[in-house]
């Protein structure tokens, strides 16, 4: 039930990383940097505000055991009037906000993107329903429509010089098909409607977990608010463009699999299950194949800006390498918060969200003070202060609240740096060889290194990775299983 889970969460987020990344292309050839920058500030906002109308209602349909009508009613109730309250609160501030950041489409921009508000508890209660039931296929089924017919609609609407709503209309195309067909999918005598039946119950849980969603939120969006104010839009759009095309992997991979986590632990939680050996899975498997990725990702990183997105972006070459080093780190411990959730500490989930933004801030301010000469040293310092000081917290954390000490880390990981040396090493003598022998670097002699290094990285993964290996050993026995059936 996990593996099936966790395969098509992944198959969704792959399938939709492609539609995105091939869709991104055209977008950044018929865009500016400057409408992404203004886009990616009205999303923050955006986001912010449907972070706070949805929190606690996955978690609280998740953990419930028996989820009756009257309890969707009510979390469709809550949802609804959030949506109005937060969109209109949105819609007045909007000219302040655009004021602030000296944008002239900024306003408008809020003001179109307010729908998205309305539109959320049509999908969210549905998306947590089958979540609950770990029907990953279905939610990955409507996603993949949604997100390839919303991306057709954004890079048509460009191609056609609607500029930066083009962004936002497919944004918005996105929301509004997946929850029509999530909605669609409920049978019409299950369908929710307005009612407060439930609600004090609803409040009570989702409480704990407001604080630590908002402090969350406020965190993640702080970085680009402060690039955007203290650059501009412009360096804004180059600063999402770098972050967007190191988190490739993390689009592929790591949200595939934050999607199961929090409903699997609380299975095992619910079984009195072990949670150490799934942890070490989880990060085992992660870094062995996210470092070699990072490690590739930054060594094209110039290639893969220019060729793709043109000249106008080489700005972003060197932030790339900034955001590998830090999904390197962050890789370790991604998930630890996810455990922690499905585990049911909420409470503890709010005091560590608390922390982690109060880092955040100070390494922002750091970097203020200290390196705001250039976007490149801005964001280098952050990142790297941030990451380390991170990793040493959620080390802690890990140790005092989920009994997985730095021994259970280091040995998570060896396998994983080990097999990432061998990779690079064979990565980087290939090169060395043709510099050596003064042969010009060609596309052929590039495949053939990149090639042999993949085959050493596959060889190196089944002797050294157990995890791996078994998983590959178990699949195999499955398949000669069903050829004898």
């Amino acid at each position: 039930m996990y593996r099936n889970a966790l395969f098509f969460s992944l198959l969704e987020k792959n399938t939709n990383l492609i539609v995105r990344f091939v869709a991104s292309i055209f977008l950044a050839r018929l865009l500016t940097p400057t409408d992404f920058g203004d886009f990616a500030i009205a999303t923050a906002f955006i986001f912010f505000a449907e972070t706070i109308q949805q929190t606690g209602i996955p978690n609280y349909i998740i953990k419930e055991k028996n989820i009756t009508r009257e309890k969707l009613s009510s979390a469709f109730t809550i949802m609804s009037i959030m949506a109005l309250l937060l969109g209109t609160l949105l819609i007045l501030s909007s000219t302040l906000i655009a004021r602030f950041y000296r944008s002239d489409t900024l306003e408008s921009l809020l003001v179109l993107l307010a729908l998205l508000l309305f539109v959320s508890p049509f999908s969210v209660l549905e998306r947590s329903l089958l979540r609950k039931k770990l029907d990953f296929k279905t939610i990955s089924k409507i996603d993949m429509i949604s997100v390839f017919f919303s991306n057709c609609i954004a890079v048509t609407l460009a191609f056609y010089d609607y500029g930066v709503t083009s962004l936002a209309w497919g944004l918005i195309s996105c929301h509004l098909i997946a929850a029509f067909l999530f909605y669609m999918k409920r049978p019409n005598e299950d369908r929710y409607s307005l009612s407060f039946y439930k609600v004090k119950e609803i409040t009570n849980f989702i409480y704990p977990l407001l604080g630590s969603t908002v402090i969350a939120q406020l965190g993640n969006m702080l970085p680009r608010m402060v690039v955007g104010r203290i650059f501009s839009q412009a360096s804004l759009g180059v600063y999402a463009r770098a972050q967007s095309t190191a988190d490739l992997f993390g689009s592929a991979f790591t949200q595939g699999i934050r999607l199961a986590i929090a409903p699997i632990f609380a299975n095992i939680k619910n079984t009195n299950n072990d949670i150490r050996a799934p942890i070490k899975k989880m990060i085992s498997v992660q870094c062995t194949f996210g470092w070699p990725f990072y490690f590739l990702l930054a060594y094209y990183s110039e290639l893969i800006i220019v060729t793709l997105y043109g000249e106008q972006w080489r700005q972003s070459i060197g932030l790339v390498w900034v955001f590998c080093l830090s999904q390197s780190f962050l890789m370790i411990t991604v998930y630890f918060t996810d455990v922690l959730e499905g585990l049911g500490h909420s409470h503890l989930l709010l005091k560590v969200q608390f922390y982690l933004q109060i880092l955040r801030i100070g390494c922002l301010m750091n970097s203020y003070i200290f390196y705001s000469d250039t976007l490149f040293s801005f964001v280098l310092s952050f990142v790297f202060f941030f990451s380390i000081i991170r990793l040493t917290f959620m080390t802690w954390l890990a140790k005092n609240y989920l009994s997985f000490n730095v021994a259970d880390i280091i040995k998570a990981v060896l396998s994983p740096l080990v097999i990432t040396f061998l990779f690079s090493s064979v990565f980087y003598l290939g090169h060395v060889m043709l510099a050596a022998f003064q042969v010009k670097g060609s596309l052929a002699s590039e495949i053939l290194i990149l090639l042999s290094a993949i085959v050493v990285f596959l060889i190196s993964t089944c002797f050294l990775n157990s995890i791996i290996r078994d998983e590959i050993k178990l699949f195999i026995r499955r398949y000669r299983d069903q050829k004898l059936v």
